[in-house]
């Protein structure tokens, strides 16, 4: 074989072995990020479980993995919550504010700036009902 085409076949097999290696690098990584995710949150990759809440007349309809992937009480809460005949557990706390805390949930965020004073105060004592503790933070 002419020694200048062994020379580039040797050159483009390196590039080939080096791109692969590199790739297999990366796909190792991804799978420990993936392992990592599904141990701290179990079961959320999975066909999720809906939850259908009724919290003081309003209703939704929440991935269980969602509601309990903080460390908080609405295990507690919904387990002690009321079944009702519609295959909701009802939840005797006023409901209004409850969309900010499955917001928050969702995205670490609330938007504040649409919520007066004493709305942020409601919000920050049911989030304390149901352990959700880091909202604090954001409210004040």
């Amino acid at each position: 074989m002419d020694p200048k085409v062994f020379s580039e076949l040797q050159i483009a097999n390196n590039r080939l072995e080096s791109n692969f290696s590199n790739y297999s690098k990366k796909l190792v990584g991804r799978n420990k990020k993936w392992d990592q995710f599904d141990k701290q949150y179990p079961g959320f990759l999975n066909k999720p479980t809906l939850i259908k809440l009724n919290v003081g007349g309003y209703k939704f309809l929440v991935n269980e993995a969602l509601l309990y992937s903080e460390n908080n009480n609405f295990k507690k809460v919904v387990s002690e919550g009321v079944q009702t005949e519609n295959n909701e557990v009802f939840i005797d706390r006023p409901g209004r504010n409850f969309q900010f805390i499955l917001d928050y949930l969702r995205t670490g965020e609330i938007k504040t700036e649409v919520l007066t004073m004493d709305r942020k105060i409601e919000i920050i004592e049911e989030c304390s009902l149901y352990g959700v503790i880091n909202i604090n933070y954001i409210l004040n």
